[in-house]
C-alpha cells in the first residue's frame, strides 16, 4: 500500500472514530473492536512487508528489534487501556452508550508523549524507523481502549447496543440511523407502557364501579327488607 494512501486511510478512520465518540454513540462490540482490528491488521501487514524487505537485503530484524517491537505493543495496549478508563460509559434508552471526555484527550496527549519518548529510545537502540509502523501503534492503542471499555460494559450489567450489519456500520457512518431506531424503539416502549397503565386504570375503574353497584344493590335490598 502506498504511503499516502495508508496515511489517508489511517487519518479517515481515526477522525471518524474520534468524532463519533466525542458526540456519544451506542456501544456494541462491532463498532468497539472493528476500527482497532483493522488498524492493527494494517500495521502488522506493513511491519511484515518491511521485515521481508530487510530480510531480502540481508538485514533482517534481529531478536533485539523484535523485543523492542513487542515492548512497544505492550506499552500501546497499556496507554490505550488507561485512555479507555476515562471514557464515559452510561445507560441510555435501555442500552450502553460511550462518550469521550476531557480526561480522555488529556490521557491521549500524555500517551503520545510517552510513545514518542519510547520511539526515541528504540531508535537509539538501533531499531529501524520503518519497523515502527504508525498503523500498528494507533491500532494497538485503540485495541487497549476497546478492551477496557468492553470490560466496563460487561461488568455494568446493562446490555450492549444492538449491532447492525450495514456496509457503513464498521466505521459508524450509520450512527444517525441507529440513534433514530433506538429513539423510535424507546418511544414505542413508552407508548406500550402508557397503554398498559391506561388499560390497568380502566380495569381498576370498572372493578370499583362493579363494587359500588353491588354495594348499592345490597343497601337497597336491606332498606326494602326493613320497610317490609
Amino acid at each position: 500500500m502506498h504511503g499516502w494512501l495508508s496515511a489517508a486511510l489511517i487519518t479517515a478512520v481515526v477522525v471518524v472514530v474520534v468524532v463519533r465518540r466525542l458526540r456519544s454513540e451506542p456501544l456494541n462490540a462491532r463498532d468497539l473492536f472493528g476500527p482497532p482490528v483493522v488498524l492493527t491488521a494494517l500495521g502488522t501487514w506493513s511491519l511484515w512487508q518491511r521485515h521481508e524487505l530487510h530480510h531480502g537485503l540481508h538485514h533482517g530484524l534481529g531478536p533485539a528489534d523484535w523485543a523492542w517491537i513487542a515492548a512497544g505493543i505492550v506499552l500501546g495496549l497499556a496507554t490505550g487501556a488507561l485512555r479507555g478508563a476515562t471514557v464515559r460509559v452510561e445507560a441510555r434508552q435501555g442500552v450502553l452508550w460511550q462518550r469521550y471526555t476531557g480526561w480522555t484527550f488529556l490521557v491521549a496527549a500524555g500517551s503520545l508523549g510517552v510513545m514518542a519518548a519510547f520511539s526515541l529510545l528504540a531508535e537509539h537502540a538501533g531499531l529501524p524507523a520503518d519497523a515502527r509502523p504508525v498503523q500498528l501503534s494507533i491500532g494497538v492503542g485503540f485495541l487497549g481502549e476497546a478492551v477496557a471499555v468492553g470490560l466496563r460494559g460487561l461488568t455494568s450489567g446493562i446490555p450492549f447496543a444492538p449491532e447492525h450489519r450495514s456496509p457503513s456500520a464498521l466505521l459508524g457512518l450509520d450512527r444517525a440511523d441507529r440513534a433514530d431506531r433506538l429513539h423510535r424503539s424507546d418511544r414505542t416502549d413508552r407508548a406500550d407502557h402508557a397503554d398498559h397503565l391506561h388499560r390497568s386504570d380502566h380495569a381498576d375503574h370498572l372493578h370499583r364501579s362493579d363494587h359500588a353497584d353491588h354495594t348499592d344493590r345490597v343497601h337497597r335490598s336491606d332498606r326494602t327488607d326493613r320497610a317490609n
